[in-house]
């Protein structure tokens, strides 16, 4: 919920505040956000690539809401690290650092959802959440399927059970 997202922030280390934004606002799994590059963006385009599971890679339209939250981020000072379009600062070294790599998003993520009192809440649930809330506002499941990235619309369907909710309050409504 909208309430939950508030409480998750305010629990949440500030440096991963885009990190979990980004996923909110499009959708992708973890990996594809940890391993995303600033050659994967085109402003001018205004297109993301996205490595999806299995190998695959599609293009994603940047809007301006990501538009400025990318324009936002700072890049790294590592070499190595630099391409990554998602870094932190390391606390022990501070070293901007590739998301990802200290193993600790996952944990950092437990304890922002477990302090905000959100139950049975991972980082893939993002990408439920982000399916949902475009399902609900659009009614379209062929346009969410794309945006997932799902091979087939099956895939898709789980989110299904949303529209069904949607109509039987519309008709709860209606009576």
């Amino acid at each position: 919920t909208q309430a939950e997202q508030i409480r998750l922030f305010e629990h949440l280390r500030p440096d991963l505040h885009p990190f979990v934004t980004f996923a909110l606002m499009t959708g992708a799994r973890r990996s594809t956000i940890t391993e995303l590059q600033w050659n994967d963006v085109n402003l001018e385009t205004e297109r993301l690539t996205f490595a999806l599971k299995g190998g695959d890679t599609m293009t994603f339209p940047i809007n301006r809401e990501m538009r400025a939250l990318l324009g936002s981020l700072p890049r790294s000072n590592i070499l190595q690290h630099r391409p990554y379009v998602f870094t932190f600062v390391d606390q022990l070294t501070a070293e901007r650092k590739k998301i990802g790599t200290a193993g600790k998003l996952g944990a950092d993520f437990k304890a922002a959802t477990i302090a905000a009192d959100i139950e049975d809440f991972r980082f893939h649930d993002l990408r439920h959440t982000f399916a949902t809330r475009m399902l609900r506002q659009t009614s379209n499941i062929k346009l969410v399927s794309r945006l997932l990235g799902h091979k087939s619309i099956e895939s898709t369907m789980r989110y299904a059970h949303v529209l069904d909710d949607d109509l039987r309050l519309a008709m709860d409504d209606y009576s």
